[in-house]
């Protein structure tokens, strides 16, 4: 669902066709690897279909005319459901968080505070898992290379963790706690 709010929250710019789309998105912060057209041009079309964007040809001097797509109501309307809506088993995908997160400005801060939360909470329980699982490795004694893994994986999930924490007490403010 990532690919859809980096389309969508793309055109919320500025009409787009499909080549600057995916130049936007490889410039994201939601885009780990490039935008292939096979994942674009399929995801418009749903789109277009969904009644979230339109598009028009549009003619070019010495060049075949290209396809400019732009947001409609109902794809802000789409947009905002898609950032809103983290699942559970879905908040420790990189993509699906990070997109979501690039896009809180769409969203009400309840519906922000609730997305750092599940964040944080499932964070949290990788966090207790990795822990366990070295404690595991050390006991047995072998795989030292797995050890050093589940070290740096851990400190990368604690500064997960802290991040998710921290923007939750931001967002929530000094009335309520995270």
């Amino acid at each position: 669902m990532w690919i859809d709010i980096l389309v969508l929250g793309h055109l919320v710019q500025r009409p787009a066709h499909g080549y600057e789309i995916k130049q936007r998105v490889a410039r994201s912060i939601g885009s780990a690897q490039p935008l292939n057209n096979n994942v674009l041009y399929p995801a418009l079309r749903r789109l277009e279909e969904m009644g979230a964007v339109e598009s028009e040809l549009q003619p070019q001097a010495a060049s075949p005319p290209r396809r400019v797509y732009r947001l409609t109501g109902r794809g802000v309307e789409l947009l905002r459901g898609m950032v809103e809506d983290l699942p559970a088993d879905s908040a420790l995908d990189e993509g699906e968080f990070n997109v979501r997160l690039a896009y809180f400005e769409l969203i009400e801060p309840a519906a922000r505070l609730q997305i750092l939360r599940t964040r944080a909470a499932a964070s949290r329980a990788l966090l207790d898992h990795l822990r366990r699982s070295l404690e595991d490795t050390r006991q047995e004694g072998r795989h030292p290379y797995a050890g050093r893994l589940l070290e740096f994986l851990i400190s990368r999930q604690e500064a997960d963790v802290r991040f998710a924490e921290d923007l939750a007490r931001e967002e929530a403010g000094p009335e309520q706690p995270s």
